[in-house]
């Protein structure tokens, strides 16, 4: 019956010209029936919003939140300034009783009945009838019965997790507790959850709530001497109003609860007991029922921490240069990898101010760069001790920056240029979020660096190690070596002797105990030029040294190369030579040669 006097309605209306709206579907069920206000919150606001949209003289907003279709359950400025608009369209019906010239963005009385008659008209519902047709729903409901969902059971209880959590101040969204809900027999909408504070005002210690179901925020308001309310004596009560979450039949849910804490707490509070009042959590089931939860008022804690303090932590990076060779330029100035180190930074954000190092070989550089990246931080002189100052670095927390230090080394036409490192790497001021002095811990040190216009780029083929037996005693006694080794000429020729004098060798045991081989072979695939093996610039040649041994004592043997002698030209071939990391690999497996 109502259906058709509706659609008669509209019907009439359509025929006269008239062009209708829909009611917004925020609107369904909803009657304007008490005061709404900056700072306000419920589904009559959201319909509010709905409502003003459908005219563009009063909308919202026209993109983003409060603009159609994204309309919210938050009475905030876009709202206010938008029933200002719509008191001002209906100015004779809403504003003139009051004897009022302008909005006010309070939406009272006038304003109200002036709503809830543009939803009667967006409905169908011509002015004057809205009271036969209630009668005739009334008979229609007695006279057939309305189908109906099925009613519910709402069970709610604090999750075991989380627990025991440690609020620092100036925090923002800690998960403090989480209510564990759970619909039986029908779906269920959590629509209201109330949680009393035990002994003290909340927000002496928090400024702001959140509900969150899984990683969605549902619900967030501040916590402020107006949103909160003695319930009884020493319990204060937070009303998070306005949730819609559904829990469907036969499952649970855990609503996390989460806190923004204030930056300093009241002295002598240790902790605050959260209880979920009997009856605090309310959902609404399929028939359409409130269901109440929980029976008993169960409490839950989280801790009151000192203020949490920012942490900076200075590390090598993996991908800081090894130690090895580097070439420079002999025409330009060549900037050089040094070292790459880490600062973590924990708990707050942290700025960094000053970072400190030691150098060694400084005087062949002309600078010491720090870069984070591509981008140059600080540049200064060289010197024994050096300190990049007046950063101002800001570090996330929980994050990591890596930073690189570079040399600046001039044009020379030296062939050995200089070893260059640098160690000790901290930091040396910084301060947190708070403006307090960060906690600094840790150092970096890098290694050395060889700088040279000219060098062999010396890299390990093949390493052999055979044990032989020469007599009829049993047991082999004498060991084969061979090493076979590659070398590339950067910046220039390259020249090694073609006799031993560019090998220094020795035959060791498991003990570290050094002899000379019996015999040594040094070959080269290298062409000779003035009694020296050539390595042309930008070419590789390989090398092989053999050597043969018997060494007289039972015990495990190997062949190692301690130097390797090199020169610029054939005149000189062995004016440099490589020791040490230069040449670490060139070495054989240790083998086992017998006493006879």
């Amino acid at each position: 019956m109502r259906a058709l006097r509706i659609a008669l309605t509209l019907g009439g209306l359509a025929a006269a010209g008239v062009v209708l709206a829909q009611v917004p579907t925020a609107c369904e069920g909803i009657t304007f029936t008490r005061n709404l206000y900056y700072g306000i919150t419920g589904s009559d606001v959201k319909c509010l919003q709905a409502l003003l949209n459908t005219d563009s003289q009063t909308q919202v907003a026209t993109e983003g939140w409060g603009s159609p279709g994204q309309e919210t359950e938050y009475f905030g400025p876009l709202t206010k300034a938008a029933v200002i608009k719509f008191q001002e369209k209906y100015q004779e019906e809403v504003l003139d009783p009051w004897g009022l010239t302008s909005g006010t963005g309070f939406v009272g009385k006038t304003t109200r009945a002036k709503l809830n008659s543009l939803l009667e008209e967006l409905s169908g519902v011509v002015p004057g009838e809205q009271e036969e047709e209630e009668e005739e729903e009334e008979e229609e409901e007695e006279e057939e019965e309305e189908a109906v969902g099925e009613e519910g059971i709402l069970s709610a209880e604090w999750a075991p997790t989380p627990t025991g959590v440690k609020v620092h101040p100036n925090q923002s969204n800690v998960a403090v507790g989480a209510i564990k809900v759970k619909a039986v027999q029908a779906d269920i909408k959590i629509k209201r959850i109330y949680l009393d504070f035990k002994d003290y005002w909340p927000f002496k210690f928090i400024n702001y709530i959140s509900v969150y179901d899984g990683e969605n925020a549902v619900k967030g308001m501040s916590v402020t001497s107006d949103s909160v309310y003695e319930v009884e004596t020493g319990y204060y009560r937070i009303a998070l109003t306005g949730l819609d979450v559904l829990v469907s039949k036969g499952t649970t849910k855990n609503l996390t609860i989460k806190v923004n804490s204030l930056s300093v707490f009241p002295t002598g509070v240790s902790s605050l007991e959260m209880r979920l009042p009997a009856n605090g959590v309310r959902g609404v089931d399929t028939a359409r029922i409130n269901q109440y939860a929980p029976a008993g008022s169960p409490t839950h804690s989280f801790y009151l921490a000192p203020a949490l303090k920012g942490s900076v932590e200075v590390g090598i990076n993996a991908e800081t240069p090894k130690s090895g060779i580097v070439m420079v330029s002999k025409t330009a100035s060549t900037e050089v990898e040094l070292t790459k180190f880490d600062l973590k930074v924990k708990n707050l954000e942290v700025t960094v101010n000053d970072i400190s190092a030691t150098t060694t070989g400084f005087g062949v550089v002309t600078a010491f760069k720090l870069y984070d990246g591509e981008t140059l931080l600080d540049v200064v002189s060289p010197a024994g001790n050096i300190v990049f100052d007046g950063l101002k670095l800001k570090i996330a927390k929980d994050s990591t920056k890596t930073l690189t230090i570079k040399a600046e080394v001039p044009a020379t036409t030296s062939v050995s240029v200089g070893t260059v490192r640098v160690d000790d790497i901290n930091v040396t001021d910084a301060y947190d979020a708070n403006y307090e002095a960060a906690d600094i811990s840790g150092e970096a040190d890098g290694n050395n660096v060889y700088l040279y216009t000219v060098a062999p780029i010396i890299s390990l083929s093949s390493a052999t190690a055979e044990a032989r037996d020469d007599n009829a005693t049993g047991g082999a006694e004498t060991g084969d070596f061979t090493i076979k080794f590659a070398v590339t000429a950067e910046g220039g020729d390259i020249y090694v002797s073609t006799t031993t004098s560019a090998i220094a060798l020795s035959v060791e045991d498991s003990t570290g105990s050094a002899t000379t081989a019996d015999s040594v072979l040094f070959t080269s695939t290298a062409p000779e030029e003035g009694g020296a093996y050539k390595v042309a610039e930008g070419t590789s040649q390989t090398f092989t040294l053999q050597a043969v041994d018997t060494p007289g004592i039972a015990g495990y043997y190997r062949l190692v190369i301690n130097q390797f002698k090199w020169g610029t030209t054939s005149a000189n071939p062995t004016a440099e030579n490589f020791t040490g990391v230069l040449i670490g690999a060139l070495k054989t497996d240790y083998i086992y040669l017998t006493a006879n």
